[in-house]
């Protein structure tokens, strides 16, 4: 791989026994990510071991998630400034099923705030600024 992004590699190894080697890895390396992988084990150059392995995973995964068509229902709807009432109502759901989609797109993509949920749609194009 040529990008020593600890991101994309955590990204990958999410997707299973997968080796992740930069192209400038050494033959020896090479042979042991394969064997890793031909043994049903991941293979993650040490150069892109990060820190704080758990929050790397959970940024490979906001990295490499893409919403369902009902998260970005709700995304739009409710940073568009309806309630989780409005939102059952017009999508045809429980309000405990809007809520679960929301605490799910808010774990899933590190929203914190209302706030948060308004920037991530405003920057998934799902949402405009324009009156």
């Amino acid at each position: 791989m040529m990008l020593d992004d600890p991101n994309l590699a955590a990204a990958a190894l999410e997707l299973g026994p997968i080796g992740f080697v930069l192209k400038h890895s050494t033959g020896q390396e090479l042979f042991k990510a394969i064997d890793h992988v031909l043994h049903g084990r991941p293979y993650l150059t040490p150069k892109l071991k990060a820190e704080d392995w758990i929050e790397t995973k959970a940024r490979a995964r906001q990295f490499s998630m893409e919403m369902t068509p009902r998260q970005r229902d709700i995304v739009q709807l409710h940073a568009g400034g309806r309630s989780i009432k409005e939102i059952a109502g017009i999508l045809n759901l429980s309000q405990k099923t809007v809520e679960f989609h929301k605490h799910h797109i808010q774990q899933s993509f590190d929203l914190g705030s209302n706030a948060d949920m308004v920037l991530f749609a405003v920057k998934q194009g799902l949402i405009s600024l324009k009156p």
